[in-house]
């Protein structure tokens, strides 16, 4: 049988290189054209396209943020990330005050980051904080099974704190050592970091631990009562606080002692007062929200039920091995610093908290019609 004719068309692919071949060179040549396709599921707008990039590529450097970001780019579902205007405030320590937020409530996922993220300064402390809203949150939203809704998630305690070991161990990782004593604490007294955080916002008040999941309605009326208290303490250790303050007055104006020497405890006393007073109102609304959320439960229905579920859920199970994993990671890549040496009282002139009582114990018989009018301000 007679050779089928070939076609020029076809003989002329004889003479073209090896399209493997091309594709090698191509990806030795342009790596970052062919790399995996991580850089997709980060939405962002073209402004944002570089910070966002950088901080991404910071994460890399981290081993944990390797790892997890492989986990992320596999499920291949979008994460925005926007910057946002929020109460971020610079110390001599780095950021202090809220620098991300994650918004699970849209269809696609939203990662906002704070707007002095983008100062390279900052480089390590972005990373860390998208690390904790993209990988410790929103990848967990992700990976949620079907039956468990990102809602029931929110309400789980270990939500908040897995993101936070996430976010703490990239940032050692990176050789950053900001946030060592917090990891610290956590890995090694979980139940209280969560308990202490309880009051800072709502989100935090209505979080549960499994076992309370199971019996929502107690936890929060328990709750309830603990916020109350909380307000109730509160009041008597801001009178304190001033009842303290104008004690150092007093000492100014009665003795004519040197007001310098007590500047630096007036200060402190002030700043602990207005953080007092500025939790009042937190207090207040947990205490309102918490109630709420008490009598809500106690009827039933769907979201007591599912809380109810997810206490027993093997999702949520594996949340906690992690958490336990991460804080043995914690132990071992972070270690203690080595404690500052405390100034001596001979070293500063400043009248400190011990030096103040000591003195106003002293001057109590001295001026009985002060302490005495002064003392009766403060709670029974």
């Amino acid at each position: 049988m007679a050779a089928a004719p070939v076609s020029a068309f076809a003989a002329g692919y004889a003479d073209l290189p090896d399209p493997a071949l091309v594709l090698a060179g191509l990806k030795a040549a342009r790596p970052a054209a062919f790399a995996p396709a991580s850089r997709p599921l980060l939405l962002a707008d073209p402004a944002d396209r570089a910070d966002v990039d950088a901080l991404w590529a910071r994460i890399q450097d981290s081993p944990l943020g390797r790892e997890l970001s492989a986990a992320f780019t596999a499920r291949g579902r979008p994460v925005r990330v926007v910057f946002e205007d929020m109460k971020t405030t610079v110390s001599e320590d780095g950021l202090d005050g809220q620098k991300g937020r994650s918004d699970f409530e849209s269809k696609t996922f939203v990662v906002g980051l704070s707007t002095l993220l983008r100062d390279p300064r900052w480089r390590d402390e972005g990373a860390g904080t998208l690390a904790h809203e993209l990988l410790g949150h929103c990848d967990r939203y992700q990976a949620l099974p079907p039956g468990l809704s990102t809602s029931t998630y929110h309400l789980y305690a270990g939500d908040e704190t897995y993101a936070s070991l996430v976010g703490w161990i990239v940032t050692l990782e990176l050789g950053s050592r900001a946030h060592a004593s917090e990891a610290l604490a956590m890995a090694e007294g979980r139940a209280a970091i969560e308990s202490n955080r309880r009051f800072l916002n709502l989100a935090y008040a209505q979080a549960l631990s499994l076992r309370e999941m199971s019996a929502p309605a107690g936890a929060y009326a328990a709750r309830r009562d603990d916020a109350a208290r909380a307000r109730k303490d509160n009041a008597g250790n801001i009178a304190l606080l001033e009842f303290m303050a104008a004690a150092a007055d007093h000492f100014v104006a009665a003795h004519g002692e040197d007001p310098t020497r007590y500047a630096a405890l007036r200060a402190s006393l002030e700043t602990k007062r207005a953080t007092l007073a500025a939790s009042d109102s937190r207090f207040e609304n947990a205490e309102s929200w918490l109630g709420r959320l008490a009598d809500r439960h106690a009827e039933g229905g769907s979201e007591t039920s599912a809380l109810r579920a997810a206490a027993s859920h093997p999702y949520f199970a594996d949340v906690e091995r992690l958490i336990a994993a991460l804080s043995a990671r914690v132990r071992a890549v972070a270690r203690r610093p080595e404690a500052a040496a405390a100034p001596s009282a001979e070293a500063s002139s400043d009248v400190g908290q011990d030096e103040l009582l000591s003195k106003m114990k002293s001057d109590a018989a001295v001026h009985r019609d002060f302490w005495s009018a002064a003392a009766a301000r403060l709670p029974p």
